[in-house]
């Protein structure tokens, strides 16, 4: 905001006064503004490193990917964290603001040396960005990941964030994942596909109220035995072809709270669930 050094504030002549004048009577303000108005940056935002669409790591650490076989965000002393990232051979700093330091490094499996357990630590929380798609895209042989100190309040999308991750069986912390700005059409988009080792879900806590997509969601879970959706809000999604395709082992399924009545797309939603017996779909 710039003032000039003559101001007219009034109509008549002895109205105009100097600089300092204005200053004795008024308020003197300078403001300066930088950044993009379109976007948020949170405090200690862990960054996107991938070199395409559909990597999200350094490629030091996507070309290993293959190895890991579980991931812990974990909160830690910043001394222990540099201590741990500096003794690493492969390693990342996802850092977007010096001050909120977010390291990720590869430390050898405790029950098997072959493999290669991957630490996300901060002393803070950490934020994940806006497109967190594909974070764990192809993780064949990571079968944990535990979610510790996460904010996923600014996150936008996790299309395919687990898919391909055909020895994941047990994901912890996901009720903390905060669901309620995730885009409408690629927000939630085959999250989970081909997750076929997972036996169990419970993702009542998700909001999909703005949900338009919900379409290949859990498409190739083979071994769920247990799906908790209660309380989901699907007014408003129009896609949900092949949600629960290839759900071979699921016997029962209560979807009594979905709405469907913006639904136009519902092409195989329950193709090859061989053992399905109990489906409530009431509403």
């Amino acid at each position: 905001m710039t003032i000039n050094e003559r101001l007219q504030i009034g109509n008549t002549s002895n109205s105009i006064m100097t600089m300092d004048e204005y200053k004795n009577v008024f308020a003197s303000v300078k403001v300066s503004v930088t950044g993009d108005f379109n976007s948020k940056q949170m405090p200690g935002t862990m960054a996107r490193l991938g070199t395409s669409s559909t990597k999200f790591w350094s490629d030091d650490i996507e070309n290993v990917k293959a190895n890991i076989k579980e991931v812990n965000f974990v909160q830690l002393d910043n001394s222990e964290i540099d201590a741990r990232y500096n003794a690493a051979s492969i390693k990342s700093d996802v850092t977007t603001m010096e001050e909120y330091p977010i390291k990720v490094w590869l430390e050898v499996n405790e029950t098997d040396s072959t493999m290669y357990t991957m630490y996300v630590a901060s002393e803070e929380e950490i934020y994940f960005p806006s497109k967190s798609a594909y974070m764990f895209y192809a993780f064949n042989s990571l079968e944990k990941i535990t979610f510790e100190n996460i904010d996923t309040s600014q996150t936008t999308t996790m299309q395919r964030m687990f898919s391909n991750s055909a020895s994941l069986t047990e994901i912890n912390g996901l009720e903390k994942f905060d669901t309620s700005k995730f885009s409408p059409y690629d927000g939630f988009n085959a999250m989970f596909l081909g997750c076929s080792s997972l036996t169990n879900l419970n993702l009542s806590f998700f909001d999909v109220s703005n949900a338009k997509n919900l379409s290949f969601m859990f498409d190739g879970c083979s071994s769920l035995t247990s799906l908790n959706l209660n309380s989901w809000n699907t007014s408003n999604v129009d896609n949900i072809s092949g949600m629960f395709e290839g759900c071979s082992s699921l016997v029962t399924l209560n979807l009594s709270n979905f709405s469907t009545e913006k639904v136009t797309q519902s092409r195989n939603v329950f193709n090859g669930c061989v053992k399905l017996k109990t489906l409530d779909i009431s509403n």
